[in-house]
């Protein structure tokens, strides 16, 4: 299994990743939006969609992240 997985959801709005050890939402969703882009609302909807209060995740878990929806951003995807 990669780090990297992208579930094939019904509306393939989300890539959901899986938690390692040190990671934390924002990092998350910097390696799906890649360094340039402003992910204050991604981070925001990240929280909203896996329910997640105060923002900590658990290693060996899932996090759905938003699928982003520039171009800049999808070729980020493609370093992971």
């Amino acid at each position: 299994k990669t780090f990297f997985n992208l579930i094939q959801e019904a509306n393939l709005d989300f890539v959901v990743l899986d938690i390692k050890s040190g990671d934390t939402v924002w990092s998350l969703v910097r390696k799906v939006y890649g360094e340039e882009a402003e992910i204050r609302g991604a981070v925001r909807q990240t929280l909203e969609i896996n329910g997640l209060s105060e923002g900590i995740i658990q290693p060996g878990t899932t996090i759905k992240i938003p699928r982003p929806v520039n171009l800049e951003s999808a070729e980020a995807m493609k370093t992971i």
